[in-house]
């Protein structure tokens, strides 16, 4: 018989057992982004435009983790670094805001309250 563990969570995900068998997440070439807008808009859509946009030369994994939350999974953090210097991402007229996940953070606490834009920041109200 297996045991339930009920639905899971974005932060389940993540939970990667580091190479002495500690949990924790050994992702560090990974992007959350938050897409920031309360309306709908197309997914799937989004996905493929962000894969041709990036295109970085040794690829990456893109998945939606959340609502408007989508993680970015690169193969090289020269890739995952270029595609930082690129923002502010639009899809839409909406911002994506992007940013890093550090090692043992979970994408639930990743904040978004601020975006790279042009030579200044842009803040959220």
């Amino acid at each position: 018989m297996t045991e339930s563990r009920g639905p899971v969570s974005m932060d389940d995900i993540f939970q990667i057992e580091d190479e002495d068998g500690a949990p924790g997440n050994s992702s560090t070439l990974c992007l959350i982004g938050k897409v920031q807008t309360m309306k709908n808009f197309n997914t799937f859509g989004l996905l493929e435009t962000m894969r041709r946009a990036m295109n970085p030369p040794m690829g990456f994994t893109a998945c939606k983790i959340g609502k408007n939350l989508f993680s970015f999974q690169f193969c090289s953090s020269q890739d995952m670094k270029e595609v930082l210097s690129r923002e502010p991402w639009l899809f839409d007229k909406y911002i994506m805001s992007l940013k890093e996940l550090g090692r043992g953070e979970q994408p639930s606490t990743v904040c978004f309250d601020s975006t790279p834009f042009g030579y200044g920041s842009m803040t959220y109200l």
